[in-house]
């Protein structure tokens, strides 16, 4: 529900909030993290903290900071409010995307919360916070990468991750990994040794496809599997491919995942 003075148009609207944040929007995702602080218990966030200490910024595990009274210390998380404060904003995305492995109830949907609700143009999908196109699209990926088949889900997770890796973005990896998952999909229904054989099968099986479709879905295989395809090595003068066909890739390969599963056939 809008509050009064943005009903009213009062205050000015939060703009799109791409590769920053607001200090607003830092504090809110802050005290997400004290929340989960409050969920783990001391021993728990300890834990959590020293992962970010030691692993993340790679500091000596000795030093970790205390703050000392008379017969007592305590851990100084400072360090870490710091970084949520005065950091660098994608730095922020990785601890969020690390606390989000500590199974808190509803971590993930209260991030994408307060992104939804300060116009970031971020959502958490799956365990990998990721540049949105649109809620639908995310709905798609999530239902893909939670099919319960182990080789499907660990390859669309693979294809979202090389997506949304936000220093090194991998996206002839992703459209690599997307495309393996349709194929270890269809094959896993139809026992056939590639895509192109396994969507004929299919046929048989109940899927009616739109011969339209099925031509443009065979396409999509050669343009990954041919010689000079994304599974092939960079040829001389082949353009590499760019965010957008990475995106693009992920999120028709699971459409079309979740497309033959609402047909009622799994892998």
């Amino acid at each position: 529900m809008a509050i009064f003075s943005r009903r009213y148009n009062l205050v000015e609207e939060i703009k799109l909030q791409k590769g920053s944040l607001e200090t607003g929007t830092r504090n809110l995702l802050w005290n997400l993290i004290c929340e989960l602080k409050k969920y783990l218990g001391s021993a728990r966030f300890l834990e959590f903290a020293e992962l970010i200490w030691c692993d993340y910024l790679r500091n000596c595990s000795d030093d970790f900071p205390y703050t000392y009274t008379i017969g007592s210390s305590y851990p100084d998380y400072s360090f870490l409010k710091n970084i949520f404060i005065n950091g660098e904003w994608f730095k922020i995305f990785d601890i969020l995307e690390l606390a989000s492995l500590y199974e808190k109830h509803n971590f993930v949907k209260d991030v994408n919360n307060v992104f939804i609700r300060e116009n970031c143009a971020y959502r958490f999908v799956d365990k990998f916070i990721t540049e949105i196109t649109s809620d639908v699209e995310i709905q798609e990926i999530e239902e893909s990468a939670n099919t319960n088949i182990k080789n499907v889900d660990e390859h669309i997770r693979q294809a979202l991750e090389h997506l949304s890796d936000r220093q090194n973005p991998d996206y002839r990896n992703s459209i690599k990994e997307a495309i393996s998952a349709v194929e270890a999909f269809c094959r896993n229904i139809t026992g056939e040794s590639t895509l192109d054989k396994a969507l004929k099968k299919l046929e048989s099986k109940g899927v009616v496809f739109n011969s339209q479709l099925k031509q443009g879905l065979e396409k999509i295989y050669h343009y990954t599997n041919g010689e000079d395809g994304i599974r092939h090595a960079l040829m001389d003068g082949t353009t590499p491919p760019t965010k957008a066909d990475a995106k693009f890739m992920l999120v028709m390969c699971s459409a079309f995942i979740n497309y033959i599963r609402e047909n009622g056939i799994n892998g």
